[in-house]
């Protein structure tokens, strides 16, 4: 089994791009035949009624050896959701009836965009995921956080996925250690990419550097300066790997906080114009 898109003649000359599962006849790939199986509920329709075109491609981006996909969907931009038309997250419980089940609930709220990248055996999947409501729609782009999804499937391991309360998680949750000044609060985990059946994953985040040193977050909050917003201090995009630590449970989780900016008041007075 493999995974990814394939093209198809759309309604106006175009290429719809639909994510499919592969199946080939033979583990000798070089002489196998192959059969697509376009991934329902996640088609693309490029016919001239845009109501109707809800998604403009989609792709399926990995899979296990429990026949467990990942993909996801771009949304139409003359379609968008909650002011957003960013990509759609999908999973598919069983690639030999491939159908896409939409992430809802939790970090996955009405209308967030995101992208599911990889899934080990334990169909522990991971990816980038909106991280604020912002309108994107004529507004500004959304921040984005890396996340970790054990999902309930065929395959999954019921003492893992009790470490995560059998549900998703940002990733900057689970490497916080409350410590302030600590090594782990250098860092915000915007993306991840891969992840193996030990749990280690390959991601990308952004670290604080103030004056050309890398320093700690101001707070252990999500939303954290840098610095004090000093003007010397900045976000600088790194490669990191994150390890589980043997022997944790999920008593050891500690959620992040939320800043909120202490806004003053001066001169608070209402004149003619």
């Amino acid at each position: 089994y493999g995974v990814g898109y394939n093209t198809v003649d759309g309604n106006s000359n175009l290429q719809d791009m639909n994510a499919s599962v592969f199946v080939s006849d033979s583990l000798d790939i070089s002489g196998a035949n192959w059969t697509t199986k376009i991934i329902s509920g996640a088609e693309v329709n490029s016919g001239s009624n845009n109501d109707d075109a809800r998604y403009s491609n989609s792709v399926a981006t990995d899979i296990n050896d429990n026949l467990f996909a990942v993909g996801y969907s771009k949304r139409n931009g003359y379609v968008p959701e909650s002011g957003s038309a960013g990509n759609k997250i999908f999973v598919v419980t069983d690639a030999r009836n491939p159908t896409a089940t939409y992430l809802t609930g939790g970090i996955f709220f009405g209308g967030s965009s995101g992208e599911a990248k990889a899934v080990n055996n334990f169909n522990e999947f991971v990816g980038q995921i909106d991280a604020e409501t912002t309108r994107e729609v004529e507004g500004s782009e959304r921040r984005h956080r890396g996340f970790i999804y054990p999902y309930q499937a065929t395959g999954t391991d019921a003492s893992r996925i009790a470490l995560f309360e059998s549900k998703a998680w940002w990733l900057d949750d689970l490497t916080n250690d409350g410590n302030a000044s600590g090594d782990n609060n250098k860092f915000r985990i915007i993306d991840a990419s891969d992840i193996n059946d030990a749990g280690v994953i390959s991601a990308t985040a952004i670290k604080c550097t103030v004056g050309g040193t890398t320093q700690a977050y101001d707070t252990t909050a999500h939303n954290s300066y840098c610095g004090g917003a000093a003007s010397n201090a900045v976000e600088e995009v790194v490669a990191v790997k994150l390890i589980p630590i043997a022997g944790t449970t999920k008593a050891d989780i500690q959620t992040r906080s939320t800043d909120t900016e202490k806004v003053d008041r001066q001169g608070g007075s209402l004149g003619w114009l």
